[in-house]
């Protein structure tokens, strides 16, 4: 999900390979998990199905979280926790990431108007009804926010009276963490600000409480904002303060603490399953975030040297290739796979077991279909991107 690349940290660095292999695995991951809820979302027959450990797709925006985080965070980090130009700052982020939200946007709107506009039983019926105030408020960014509020938005800006069921449909439902990214820069200059005033720690301890604070006291009501999430993005930005300000030997010697955390996270949420993560969302995603953050300042203490395994496979040139344009491919892929599975549906296999393995040898035209919207959409903007910042 997050748009931010290694190419944008700083121009006096060298590339930082495993962020964007980071990016890379994240956003496979997110693919493989949407295949596997694509057929009859996520509900199998077949008991075998129901522990491959691939309904947790959610976490990897955790992931992208911490990592954009990370990656805002060394350029301000290095100029002595101070954003030069405020404004600028929300220029180039808008122009990041809004151009291909809202070419994705219009393209998915056109795929549900020709075509997918019934509903399959599949995980793409989150994407529907279609309605004028669904498009209003992804629009405006507000469409991961809760749907009373949505409603109200939609009849402030001119619809009316707004009824509840209009405000459902997602029109491509993994854009909701878009909404939720572009909301959570707006914080990211008081972050900045609090990491020079009040340093690292009480500025990731405040972000943290104050997210998981707004999921405690509404009892769960704006939780289709992910507000712990704020404390997430902390989390990447002081992990690029710490490598910044800290010793590379003291860096690395994070790394096994880095690794137990993520082998015991890895073993609970494979044992424990997806309701235990929807039970506690708040609190593993923290637990993720922390282990992300711990992991890209080791990779980072060691994208010199690569001495460490995991640093090794996050720089491989295939995953860094794939990981330049990972926005894209979160952005656009499920659209294309609906289309694949209905297809498959059809023509080819009825079962929900067989189009998942059919979605899976799917996984490289779905990667040429990002690469062909990365081309047209997402591309320019970088190249402009680079072009101001001369």
């Amino acid at each position: 999900m997050s748009a931010e690349t290694s190419q944008n940290i700083a121009v006096d660095r060298p590339r930082l390979d495993f962020v964007d292999g980071f990016r890379a695995i994240a956003a496979l991951f997110v693919v493989l998990a949407h295949s596997y809820y694509q057929p009859q979302n996520g509900f199998y027959a077949t008991r075998w199905m129901t522990h491959l450990g691939l309904t947790h797709g959610r976490l990897a925006v955790v992931i992208f979280i911490v990592i954009s985080g990370f990656c805002l965070g060394l350029p301000t980090a290095m100029k002595g926790d101070v954003i030069a130009n405020v404004q600028e700052f929300f220029k180039r982020r808008a122009l990041r990431i809004l151009p291909p939200f809202y070419a994705c946007l219009v393209i998915s709107i056109l795929f549900i108007l020709i075509w997918a506009h019934r509903t399959t039983g599949t995980v793409w019926d989150n994407s529907l009804p279609l309605s004028n105030s669904t498009v209003l408020n992804h629009l405006f960014l507000t469409h991961d926010l809760p749907v009373a509020w949505q409603a109200k938005i939609a009849g402030l800006l001119g619809m009316g009276t707004v009824k509840l069921s209009e405000s459902h449909g997602d029109i491509n439902y993994p854009l909701w963490s878009i909404a939720v990214e572009w909301q959570l820069y707006l914080f990211f200059p008081l972050i900045v600000w609090s990491f020079r005033r009040l340093g690292t720690y009480v500025t990731v301890g405040w972000t943290v409480v104050a997210g998981l604070l707004a999921h405690i006291l509404p009892q769960g009501f704006l939780d289709s904002a992910t507000p712990w999430y704020l404390g997430q993005l902390t989390m990447g930005a002081a992990s690029a303060r710490f490598v910044v300000q800290t010793k590379t030997e003291s860096v690395k010697k994070l790394r096994t603490p880095a690794v137990l955390l993520g082998l015991s996270l890895l073993t609970i949420l494979l044992l424990k399953g997806k309701s235990f993560h929807d039970r506690y969302e708040p609190y593993v995603d923290t637990a993720v975030a922390c282990f992300t953050a711990l992991m890209l300042a080791v990779s980072y203490s060691d994208a010199t040297e690569l001495k460490y395994l995991f640093t090794r496979i996050l720089s491989h040139p295939l995953l860094v290739r794939l990981g330049v344009f990972s926005y894209s491919l979160y952005l656009i892929h499920a659209p294309i796979l609906h289309a694949a599975d209905q297809f498959c549906a059809r023509f080819i296999f009825a079962t929900p077991e067989l189009r998942f393995g059919f979605l899976l040898l799917f996984t490289p035209i779905t990667i040429f279909g990002a690469y062909c919207f990365y081309m047209v959409f997402e591309r320019p903007c970088i190249a402009i991107l680079k072009r101001r910042k001369r």
